[in-house]
């Protein structure tokens, strides 16, 4: 057998290594969701951020911010929109660049 194996074979894919270099990118802006929210008062969860539009108890909270955009648009029809993702954006770009 010979001792050197065929490193080919072991490269990660185009889309692997696409999304490893978008995943460890930082500084990704945080969603707009959360400018409808206020950070945790008195004995409230610091860990999560609490609706705005709520009056009344219980007001709802959420670390997610797919959960509080679901939040907001069924109990305040507001509509919040949200920007694709760098992956997204990349994939996209790479749709187009392969059927255009």
């Amino acid at each position: 057998m010979d001792s050197k194996a065929n490193l080919s074979t072991f490269a990660p894919s185009t889309s692997q290594t696409l999304s490893q270099k978008v995943s460890k990118q930082r500084g990704a802006p945080p969603s707009k969701v959360w400018l409808h929210c206020c950070i945790a008062h008195n004995s409230e969860n610091p860990a999560y951020k609490y609706c705005n539009y709520c009056t009344e108890d219980p007001i709802y909270s959420s670390d997610n911010s797919s959960n509080m955009q679901k939040h907001l648009q069924g109990r305040h029809q507001i509509n919040v929109e949200v920007a694709i993702s760098r992956v997204q954006e990349a994939a996209l770009q790479q749709l187009k660049e392969l059927y255009c």
